[in-house]
């Protein structure tokens, strides 16, 4: 803790000292916004939100358009509700888990259409005409799932606009990606570009062991000792942080994470679709903070991580992911990734799928955008 409170301190420092720097850096033109878009199939949404009135930017190759959106109170309210409707407080026990109660998806649907109607409809006769979607969001819309929003109909004749939305999520229409910036993207280009593509296709880490009475543990049962003392005495201890693992995900047990039985499945299925020199599959024990840390995973284009995620809204560098709490032999041992882990990776991958919860969520820093478990991925 003292060391986040000192790190909170540097980034104040930094960011009052570069306020001339930001003066001078470089800010791209409208052209070359629209040079990124390099292709006639991708469009580019970008968001503003201002206090009196917001403003969506539609880049496409050929031309600029923008439109005049609600002021940001409005469009808060309306990504609340929708984000409440998604997670409600109100759930029903199932055994160890906790499942959303019967009777949402009418609202859920009711939200997300509004939202589109405020976010999408504008420029709902660009998007029909485009195959891939770019979105750069700012502010609370870093929270909206763009992906399940409904589609828009686009115009119907030059003199009637937009009428209603068709019953299709975006992502069944379009190939979404949502980024910080379009900064980031060219910065992102660059960076590929001097790298050399993996020779692997994919590496999978799944269905970790995070109780002691886990059945994977076998042989009789021996007292569990303490982590040894490694370079990471700055860390937060394991304790600490399986504490807010289980207030993160809100969970009645404090002493135990529940086993995601489906993810040695999900693992096996996504392994059979490639062949076996082309893939690394670590389940059980195997996906361990070890494996996961070392330079292995640099071999492979897609990595998927199938576990449980956490998400710490005051300090969301110490957000991550639970690996393998225990050794074969029963001992305990840090199986904990978080942020800074993350960006000390040397990974090469193109994609990064993260099936766990909290994984999505983040912080809002303004000049930064969201900072969570995607943006250390991605750079």
């Amino acid at each position: 803790m003292r060391l986040t409170q000192e790190y909170d301190q540097v980034r104040s420092v930094i960011a009052s000292n570069s306020a001339a720097s930001d003066a001078s850096a470089k800010l791209l033109s409208g052209r070359e916004i629209q040079a990124a878009i390099n292709d006639e199939n991708t469009l580019l949404l970008e968001y503003s939100l201002g206090e009196q009135r917001s403003f969506l930017w539609a880049v496409s190759h050929n031309g600029v358009l923008s439109f005049e959106l609600p002021k940001r109170s409005v469009i808060e309210e309306a990504v609340l509700a929708l984000t409440r409707a998604l997670r409600p407080e109100q759930r029903r026990n199932v055994g160890t888990l906790r499942i959303n109660a019967p009777g949402d998806t009418a609202d859920v649907q009711k939200l997300a259409q509004r939202l589109s109607e405020i976010l999408l409809s504008p420029a709902a006769r660009q998007i029909s005409s485009a195959q891939r979607l770019v979105i750069v969001p700012d502010g609370p819309l870093h929270y909206v799932p763009f992906s399940v929003l409904p589609k828009w109909s686009g115009l119907v004749t030059a003199a009637q606009p937009v009428t209603k939305t068709v019953d299709q999520p975006l992502v069944a229409a379009y190939e979404i990606t949502v980024l910080p910036s379009v900064s980031f993207l060219l910065a992102a280009r660059n960076r590929l570009s001097t790298f050399p593509a993996p020779a692997k296709t994919i590496a999978i880490i799944a269905n970790p062991v995070f109780e002691k009475e886990d059945g994977r543990l076998l042989g009789p049962r021996k007292s569990l000792a303490a982590p040894q003392a490694n370079n990471e005495q700055n860390r937060p201890s394991a304790n600490t942080t399986l504490a807010s693992v289980f207030r993160d995900l809100d969970l009645e047990s404090s002493d135990t994470l529940p086993r995601l039985f489906s993810t040695q499945r999900e693992a096996k299925i996504i392994e059979s679709l490639v062949p076996r020199s082309e893939s690394f599959l670590a389940t059980g024990f195997d996906a361990n903070r070890s494996v996961f840390t070392s330079n292995k995973l640099s071999e492979y284009r897609i990595i998927h991580i199938a576990t449980h995620g956490f998400f710490d809204s005051a300090h969301p560098e110490l957000s991550g992911i639970v690996l393998s709490l225990y050794d074969q032999q029963g001992r305990q041992q840090n199986g904990f990734v978080q942020i800074q882990d993350i960006y000390e990776l040397k990974l090469n991958a193109s994609v990064v799928v993260l099936s766990a919860c909290q994984t999505g969520l983040g912080k809002n820093v303004k000049g930064e955008g969201m900072t969570g478990l995607p943006r250390a991925f991605i750079g």
